[in-house]
């Protein structure tokens, strides 16, 4: 049987797809999904170096869209990630959780482009599973990438960054490659 993390992780996203497809469709907005493979530096604020995870986070979007143009909406994400190391104060426990809801930005600069960019700002709430506990604060993230279009449906690849400020003067930084299977012809 897999571990209950694992389950948590495919339960989460499932409930996020089939509820975000209902109200998606009944306002003709449109959802995406991309999965990060995240790379994670927490700076703890207390002085020490920064503490590495990795992981994976699956992102939704749901929003207007105008294929291989632009789209604009909601961004919701889950990251969880394993230490790279262990945190002997206890702050930070040996897996971490991020939760992220926001808005996004994904434009084609060039007409009937395949590159795009990604903006995005959002309100996070890391969980440390440590001393600490939940941590909350605002981030940012930047992203470019390719989509090619194969009959309707978009395969994208992108690399992002994201920067985080947390209470406690914590901040995470991530590097992300990302893909994407976007079913612009079905959904």
């Amino acid at each position: 049987m897999p571990p209950p993390r694992t389950l948590r992780f495919f339960g989460i996203s499932l409930i996020l797809i089939f509820s975000g497809l209902s109200a998606a469709q009944a306002m003709e907005l449109k959802m995406r999904a991309r999965e990060h493979f995240d790379t994670v530096w927490v700076t703890p604020g207390d002085g020490r170096g920064d503490l590495k995870y990795g992981g994976l986070g699956p992102n939704i979007n749901i929003w207007m869209e105008e294929p291989f143009v632009q789209s604009f909406g909601l961004s919701f994400s889950f990251l969880f990630a394993d230490a790279k190391q262990t945190d002997n104060t206890g702050k930070f426990g040996e897996q971490l959780e991020l939760r992220k809801v926001g808005v996004e930005w994904k434009w084609y600069p060039l007409v009937k482009g395949v590159w795009f960019t990604r903006l995005g700002a959002s309100q996070n709430t890391l969980d440390t599973k440590g001393t600490l506990g939940q941590l909350s604060g605002f981030g940012g993230y930047v992203g470019t990438g390719v989509e090619f279009n194969f009959s309707g449906i978009g395969l994208a690849f992108e690399l992002a960054f994201r920067k985080i400020s947390l209470s406690d003067g914590v901040v995470v930084n991530t590097r992300s490659p990302a893909l994407g299977v976007h079913f612009y012809k079905y959904l």
